[in-house]
């Protein structure tokens, strides 16, 4: 049995499509998809309550990753060198700005 090089022996999936056929819905202009994306993604951002939320959140993990990096870094390693500490600040000092 030979094969052809270049040529795929799987089962290709065909779509039947015709020329002439008429879609249900006709499609929106750019500009009215653009300014639907752009309502929809001011969310959390103009909303104070969320903002004030989300902060809260990042202020409650500083003590979980102040105690948990160095925690996960002496069950992994056997110890808590100098690169564990500048790491856990480094995530600490992200989750406070």
């Amino acid at each position: 049995m030979r094969i052809k090089k270049g040529r795929d022996h799987r089962a290709a999936k065909h779509y039947s499509v015709r020329r002439d056929e008429q879609y249900d819905t006709p499609a929106d202009e750019p500009r009215a998809t653009a300014d639907k994306v752009a309502q929809s993604d001011d969310g959390p951002k103009n909303d104070p309550q969320a903002n004030r939320l989300m902060a809260r959140r990042f202020l409650f993990g500083v003590p979980w990753l102040a105690v948990g990096i160095p925690f996960l870094f002496y069950l992994e390693y056997g110890m808590v060198d100098s690169f564990a500490l500048s790491f856990t600040g480094f995530m600490v000092v992200l989750c406070l700005l």
